[in-house]
């Protein structure tokens, strides 16, 4: 009995052992995910726009479920809409979309991907973008401004 007691107690020592090593695991995941988010984050601030982009395409090809994801999508695109990159901004933000499609954050990337569109001076596409906001996001502060855009088309072609 003495036997079976002590094979069990360094059985639950060594489970708990191990959750403990997960645990720790996962903490070092997130800070490795924080930290190599706000390295680029950094160049960003410093206005050091080449280092910044390619630390933040690293951290999305490193981390496909980091916690900063949406971020560094967001922090790509503005750094080709300063350079007035549109076509890749649009892409950004068009994989943005896909990636977060049912969040508030996709819905954005999306219409900011029809004023990219607005901006190359792809105004079809820019309206069907913005339509298709309106009936997928109806409410929404994308669909409001998507709205807004689509008047301003109606009347910049009257």
């Amino acid at each position: 009995m003495k036997k079976v007691f002590s094979i069990f107690l360094i059985l639950l020592f060594a489970s708990n052992l191990r959750a403990t090593d997960l645990e720790g695991s996962s903490s070092l995941r997130k800070i490795a995910d924080s930290m190599k988010y706000e390295n680029a984050l950094g160049f960003y601030k410093l206005k050091k726009y080449k280092r910044a982009l390619e630390g933040f395409r690293e951290y999305l090809e490193v981390w496909h479920n980091g916690s900063y994801r949406e971020s560094a999508y967001q922090h790509i695109a503005k750094i080709y809409m300063r350079d007035f990159r549109y076509d890749r901004a649009m892409k950004v933000y068009d994989k943005m979309f896909r990636e977060f499609r049912n969040e508030e954050g996709g819905i954005e990337a999306y219409y900011k991907s029809g004023i990219c569109c607005l901006k190359m001076g792809y105004d079809e596409r820019a309206r069907a973008i913005f339509t298709e906001i309106l009936s997928m996001a109806p409410g929404s502060r994308a669909a409001v401004n998507a709205e807004i855009q689509l008047e301003l088309l109606k009347i910049s072609s009257e």
